[in-house]
């Protein structure tokens, strides 16, 4: 019977199951002349009875009834049961009815029949492969591998599983061996891109990827897979052409044009993101998304207008869409229409993950109104609540400083600071409160307590080091910590100013212009710290620079008492 289902594998098996190409008429007529030469063949014999099964399983399957399809082939076995391909027959037959645990049954049932059974052996290497049991696929790819040295899948897979693992020594050998079998294989050119990608070598996955694509240019995978190493390489206009080379291959790719969109928008190429942007909206499956996305960049040119009707159209199709209700209302507030703004956020559920930053805004808008009274109790009540963040301590500080409520504020804060004595944000903002009364003392002690909890708050840090370089006290000290909040903050302005500011303090004028040359290119329009680098020049001897660093300065200046400070300098340099 074995030679018989081995013919009937070849002949019928491999159109049904793989590539259903022939015609179901053409199918059964080739069945029915298979059929009616296995009775006269093997008339009333076991073999026969299990031909018949086998051959009305497969009418079962062209007729799309898989369960009668799975009962004529167990029929089969029942009088055949040493068939090897029977079982592995049958294997197939339950994966594609999802009963996976039987397919990997039979398909061992298969090996036990015949441990060099081919079709059994791939099978289950695939069957491994999905249920994620890798040491046992790769096994099964290895012994396909010993069986039929030329199996250009084993190899493939058996790669790609190595790699997964992380034996990314044994995944390049696998690929390769495939290069030496069929040395223009794309596949094994892409996969080998793969993994010297995730060994972060990325010249040598460049190199593999560009040759898959030499070999076939609209190779989605590819395109992908190269855009994103010069993306992680900020090679940011290779990776804009490889996305652009991706979309001309593939035109309806949203997710390709999106990423394309987002880093023309890092670029500030407004006007080129916005045209990716409004293609997609010929083609994407989530139109608001892709009106929001609009929207914000509308807000980045500062077209308002623009940004609040593409807003608007997400949230007419998408009521309930909160990101959309959100920026809507942040758009309003742009262009202070309050009540609009209000509205709006005020729309957004509490459930919502934008109802905290919406909460924040509306205190804003009370604030912006003049309503500060209003504004502050409404923090305090959010507080309360469990909203409490950073932003609304800082905004909180702010309010209870403009309304000189200082006895006020620190009452709240030590309260509050009494049921979390572990919140280094609360005893960070009871600090700031003080430092804003004037109660220098106790705010220092309130930074400390920061540092005991986390010595690591480059805030807490930072406040102390300008803190004693303002006071002209602890300066080594206050050198510390400026220097350690750089290493967490390096690319902060205000704390390189901190440190330039402590070398100026120390009269090292030197060092001090040359950290708060720094500081002015990390917080190009700050004019304290332009202050600060006209009074290092002048320490240095150079009232040239240092008057047109004040007069920079002045021009900054929103406050008239700053303004009138610097401007004295100013006169006094003019008088020497």
């Amino acid at each position: 019977m074995k030679k018989l289902f081995l013919i009937t594998f070849s002949a019928l098996s491999i159109p049904i199951l793989l590539s259903g190409c022939a015609s179901q008429k053409g199918l059964s007529s080739g069945i029915e002349s298979h059929l009616g030469n296995y009775e006269a063949s093997y008339k009333g014999s076991a073999e026969s009875k299990a031909a018949q099964h086998y051959l009305s399983s497969e009418f079962h399957l062209i007729d799309g009834d898989l369960g009668e399809a799975i009962k004529n082939l167990q029929a089969a076995i029942n009088f055949d049961p040493s068939s090897p391909y029977l079982y592995t027959r049958l294997a197939t037959l339950y994966l594609r009815s999802g009963e996976t645990r039987l397919a990997v049954d039979n398909a061992e049932k298969a090996l036990l029949i015949d441990a060099d059974f081919l079709d059994a052996h791939k099978l289950l290497a695939a069957l491994y492969s999905s249920a994620n049991r890798i040491d046992m696929a790769i096994t099964e790819y290895e012994k396909i591998i010993e069986l039929d040295k030329e199996d250009e899948e084993a190899h493939l897979f058996l790669g790609i599983l190595y790699s997964s693992m992380g034996d990314y020594e044994k995944a390049v050998t696998s690929l390769n061996n495939l290069l030496k079998i069929k040395p223009n294989s794309i596949m094994a050119f892409y996969y080998l891109g793969r993994v010297y990608s995730d060994m972060r070598l990325f010249t040598r996955a460049i190199e593999f990827y560009e040759k898959a694509l030499l070999l076939k240019p609209s190779f989605r995978g590819a395109l992908y897979e190269l855009a994103f190493i010069y993306e992680m390489e900020e090679k940011t206009e290779k990776a804009i052409e490889t996305y652009r080379k991706l979309l001309h291959f593939h035109p309806n790719d949203d997710g390709g044009r999106n990423r394309l969109g987002n880093l023309l928008i890092k670029g500030n190429r407004y006007e080129e993101a916005l045209e990716q942007f409004q293609e997609m909206k010929k083609t994407s499956s989530n139109i608001t998304a892709v009106r929001l996305k609009i929207g914000l960049i509308y807000m980045e040119q500062g077209k308002m207008d623009t940004a609040i009707r593409e807003f608007q159209l997400a949230v007419d199709s998408d009521p309930e869409n909160d990101m959309a209700n959100y920026y809507l209302g942040m758009a309003y507030m742009e262009k202070d229409e309050f009540n609009l703004a209000r509205e709006k956020f005020s729309q957004i559920p509490s459930t919502s993950s934008y109802y905290r930053d919406a909460a924040l805004n509306i205190a804003h808008i009370m604030k912006e109104e003049g309503n500060k009274e209003g504004a502050l109790t409404y923090l305090e009540e959010a507080i309360d609540s469990g909203l409490g963040t950073v932003d609304f301590y800082n905004l909180l500080v702010t309010l209870y400083a403009d309304l000189e409520a200082y006895e006020k504020g620190t009452t709240f804060f030590i309260k509050k600071i009494e049921l979390t004595p572990g919140d280094k944000e609360l005893h960070f903002s009871l600090g700031t409160i003080y430092e804003r009364w004037g109660k220098s003392d106790k705010s220092i002690a309130a930074m400390k307590k920061v540092l005991e909890i986390d010595p690591d708050h480059a805030n807490a840090l930072n406040y102390l080091g300008y803190t004693y370089a303002e006071s002209g006290k602890n300066l080594d000290e206050a050198e510390k910590f400026a220097k350690r909040a750089l290493e967490l903050k390096p690319d902060n302005g205000y704390i390189t100013d901190t440190l330039g500011w402590i070398y100026f303090k120390k009269q090292n004028f030197k060092k001090a212009i040359s950290v708060l040359k720094k500081a002015t290119e990390l917080s190009p329009n700050d004019p304290v710290i332009i202050e600060h680098l006209g009074d290092a020049y002048l320490g240095n001897g150079k009232r040239k620079k240092a008057k047109e660093l004040y007069q920079k300065a002045f021009d900054l200046y929103d406050n008239e008492e700053e303004k009138s400070k610097v401007l004295k300098k100013v006169d006094d340099l003019k008088k020497r």
